[in-house]
Parts: C-alpha cells; sequence; structure tokens
C-alpha cells in the first residue's frame, strides 16, 4: 500500500507561500514542462489570496499539483516543517531589548 500524497495543511499554508513566493519571483523554482511562469505566477496570487485558509490550502495544493514537479515537492515538505519548528521554538523564548537613556 503506498503512502497518501503529501498535502499541505490550512496551518502551514503561510509557511508553504513564504518559501514558494520568493522562489518563484526569482524564477528559479522548477515547473513541469511547457509551464509558463507568468502562468504560474498569476495562478499563485490567485490562490493565495483566497478568503479562508480552508480556501487557500485547496488552492495553494491544487497550484502545486499543476506546477511543481515531485522534488520541489519533497522540498517545500522538508521547507514547511523546518519553519514550523522555528516557529515553535522561537515562541519559547522571551526576546529582552535594552536601550541606553541619554
Amino acid at each position: 500500500m503506498s503512502r497518501p500524497k503529501y498535502a499541505i495543511a490550512e496551518a502551514d499554508v503561510v509557511h508553504a507561500s513564504e518559501y514558494l513566493r520568493p522562489l518563484l519571483l526569482m524564477r528559479s523554482l522548477e515547473l513541469r514542462q511547457n509551464v509558463s511562469y507568468k502562468v504560474a505566477e498569476r495562478d499563485f496570487h490567485a490562490a493565495v489570496v483566497s478568503p479562508s485558509k480552508e480556501e487557500r490550502a485547496k488552492a495553494l495544493n491544487a497550484w502545486c499539483e499543476k506546477y511543481l514537479k515531485a522534488p520541489i515537492w519533497a522540498k517545500l515538505k522538508l521547507a514547511i516543517r523546518k519553519r514550523r519548528e522555528r516557529k515553535t521554538s522561537s515562541d519559547n523564548y522571551v526576546h529582552l531589548c535594552f536601550k541606553e537613556s541619554v
């Protein structure tokens, strides 16, 4: 029995879009053959501006299925996991900033 394909969860939409956006802008994403970057960018922006997180997750998953090659899916999954871990570990620390009085 094969594993189910990875799907971006609602909570991870922000991590996925923040990972993909700069790569798309720099045109350094490996897209499927015969795909225009211009069309991919347009569809990406349409996916990430959906009104609810649930709709954004569905639209972003559909976008990834349509445009990304399998190795990029794997990198995206790893990037989401790392970003999630960084966020939770940074939430455990208090950052103090001291300013000198003049």
